[in-house]
């Protein structure tokens, strides 16, 4: 997670005092962001080293002073009430396009319902001298929010959650890319997240532009 994809680098983390204060830093090969939002990032292959994509540094903090939360969103143990807090930045100094971006999030459990909060700003600007032509022509911010409740049933393995996303592709303009995600589902879990079944029901509204027909329903192993 402290880079889109498969990426090569390095990463030193670790965890201090009892309040689980946790670090994570690394050095990776860059990569460049398509124009996009859904279409993510352009990555070169491990054997072309840096030379494309120059050096993207990454830092990652959290605290989770009533005791570890975990990695799953969900709540598989139960137990009494926990609450982990991150924030973490970035900054690529690409070949072709620079970014930086932060976020910040909280992630809650207690008694088998979970609450994920998240908030991420980036910010990208072509370099004077790209190296390919397929990049970004201005500078361009975006950001989003997500929220996500949930609760999950041990006797069942199942659970439910409701999430919901609002996008802003690109805050110089107010158009299509400006939109909210509403997604409701249910969840069986033979194994936590290694198996599971998922159906969820998404419903997309454009905050701006057009609004399309582009609702959905998503069955998943």
């Amino acid at each position: 997670g402290m880079a889109p994809g498969r990426q090569v680098g390095l990463t030193v983390m670790g965890t201090w005092s009892d309040w689980l204060f946790s670090y994570a830093a690394g050095v990776y090969n860059g990569f460049e962001r398509h124009q996009n939002f859904h279409e993510g990032y352009i990555q070169n292959g491990g054997m072309d080293g840096n030379r494309f994509s120059k050096l993207a540094y990454v830092l990652r903090l959290g605290l989770e002073p009533l005791g570890a939360v975990g990695l799953d969103a969900a709540d598989f143990e139960g137990g009494d009430f926990r609450i982990g807090h991150g924030v973490a930045a970035y900054y690529n100094d690409g070949a072709t396009t620079t970014a930086m971006g932060a976020e910040v999030d909280v992630h809650v459990k207690v008694s088998g319902f979970h609450l994920l909060a998240e908030y991420i700003w980036d910010h990208a600007s072509p370099t004077a001298n790209p190296t390919t032509t397929d990049t970004i022509p201005v500078e361009l911010t975006r950001m989003m929010a997500a929220g996500e409740v949930g609760y999950f049933m041990k006797d069942l393995n199942l659970g439910i959650t409701a999430r919901g996303e609002w996008v802003d592709d690109n805050t110089e303009f107010d158009n299509s890319g400006d939109f909210l995600a509403i997604t409701g589902g249910l969840q069986y879990y033979w194994h936590e997240n290694h198996l599971k079944a998922q159906l969820d029901y998404c419903h997309r509204q454009e905050l701006s532009g057009a609004s399309l027909d582009n609702d959905s329903v998503i069955l998943q192993l």
